[in-house]
């Protein structure tokens, strides 16, 4: 048997025999609490199950029917423009440093909590408590400002999923620090060498003519012709 969310409202399941179980007696449940059922639509190869509210996709939905209980996931739903006209959202996302705070923001519509955790060293091997701020949604989006005094700093996210609570760097995030694991605070125009803006990039006609290398920058600063001061120490 297989079930799945394909809107809000409406479950579908799908089983061999369907014709002969006797759907009246399915129920549905969201974590423990019973949700009432409005229409049951009997078909030749499945049931659609109408739901009198909308599902909350921010807890687990649950079908039992005789002896048999499990779980409906939601990944068909995600997929409907009626899921996407709900939580669409095409705004900044990240981390950013404006005037006066510093502000992020994270979409995750299945989340519960997301808290913002700052650190003063980006190397999570390094034994330090995080500072904890807890961001407020709307419409999936987290959001969630600070002092501009942490500039510099890295952060992670604590966020809760239905029963798992994980910390977990920034999808969005441009700058990070040891191996990825926390993103860091920074204005990237403050990174820009000597006289950046007036770097000039070789333009082309097409972007197929462009001849890429990739090298290590340990071997590239290791020999006597870089000039480099402080040669293989990345």
């Amino acid at each position: 048997m297989k079930a799945a969310f394909v809107t809000f409202y409406k479950i579908e399941i799908y089983c061999e025999d369907a014709e002969k179980i006797e759907w009246e007696n399915i129920k549905v449940y969201q974590e423990s609490e019973p949700i009432e059922i409005s229409i049951i639509n009997k078909k030749k190869d499945h049931c659609e199950i109408i739901l009198s509210e909308p599902v909350d996709i921010k807890r687990k939905t649950y079908i039992s029917i005789k002896d048999k209980c499990f779980e409906v996931p939601y990944s068909n739903l995600f997929k409907t423009e009626e899921f996407n006209e709900k939580y669409y959202y095409n705004g900044f996302l990240g981390c950013r440093i404006l005037d006066d705070k510093i502000e992020f923001r994270v979409w995750s519509p299945i989340a519960t909590s997301i808290d913002l955790l700052l650190y003063k060293n980006g190397d999570p091997t390094f034994q330090e408590d995080p500072i904890i701020f807890n961001m407020k949604e709307k419409n999936g989006v987290f959001s969630g400002e600070v002092d501009l005094k942490y500039k510099g700093y890295f952060y992670t996210y604590k966020v809760q999923i239905y029963d798992k609570i994980e910390e977990v760097v920034d999808p969005y995030a441009k700058a990070v620090g040891i191996n990825g694991l926390r993103a860091a605070i920074i204005d990237l125009e403050e990174t820009n060498p000597y006289n950046w803006q007036e770097d000039k990039y070789v333009k082309l006609e097409n972007y197929v003519d462009a001849v890429i290398y990739e090298i290590s920058i340990r071997d590239i600063s290791s020999n006597e012709n870089s000039n480099i001061k402080k040669g293989v120490s990345f």
